[in-house]
Order: C-alpha cells, then structure tokens, then sequence
C-alpha cells in the first residue's frame, strides 16, 4: 500500500491509520456463519475499492489511490480492466462510490463487466 500511495500520491499523509487497515482487512471478512463475506477476487478487489474511496484514509489523492489498489489486486490475480473502458468512465464510477451512490456488491458487479 505504501508503494501504491507514494507513486499516485506522493507527499501527501496518512491521516487515518484505523481506516486504512480496516479498508485492506475488508476483502478478507466473514461472519455470521459464513467463512469469506467477498469469495471471489472481483469481490475482494471491489470491497476494497469501495472501503478505500469511502474512508479517504490519506490527506489527498485516496480516490486514486483506491482505484490503483483495485487494479493491483486484480492483475495479482490474473485479471485487468479491459482496455475500452475509458478514464472517463473510471473517474465517474469512482467518484460514485466515494459519494455513496454504491454498495460493494455494485461495484462487483461494474468490475465483472469491466475485468478481462
């Protein structure tokens, strides 16, 4: 994650330490009888992304930074964002989830549209 934040945003500080760890435990939750609450990789990465753009642990750049550690986690994981989705369209839908207009599950559900 440090990497990540020094090259989207570089200088700018940690503000919320308990955010942060609890937006990249998030993916790995379960409960209430169910081992994992986010089974597959797109649902990891989409809880992730959301935790990370609604928290904004970071003094700036968090929306970019959520939507590079999503990207992270899905190449780790054999998977990219197909080459036609558009900047345009990322800076949207992120900035939808940092306003709350999704769920995690939504997310999911865009990222499974958008992942090869």
């Amino acid at each position: 994650m440090k990497a990540i934040h020094q090259r989207v945003a570089p200088g700018h500080q940690l503000l919320d330490e308990a955010s942060l760890l609890a937006s990249l435990a998030r993916p790995m939750q379960g409960g209430f009888g169910r081992p994992e609450f986010y089974p597959t990789a797109v649902e990891k990465a989409a809880a992730l992304l959301h935790s990370l753009a609604r928290t904004q642990p970071f003094s700036d750049g968090n929306k970019r930074i959520a939507w590079a550690s999503c990207v992270t986690f899905l190449r780790q994981n054999d998977m990219t964002i197909s080459p036609q989705i558009t900047q345009d369209e990322v800076v949207k839908f992120v900035l939808e989830i940092a306003n709350n207009l999704y769920e995690a599950e939504d997310v999911a559900l865009r990222l499974l549209e958008w992942v090869l």
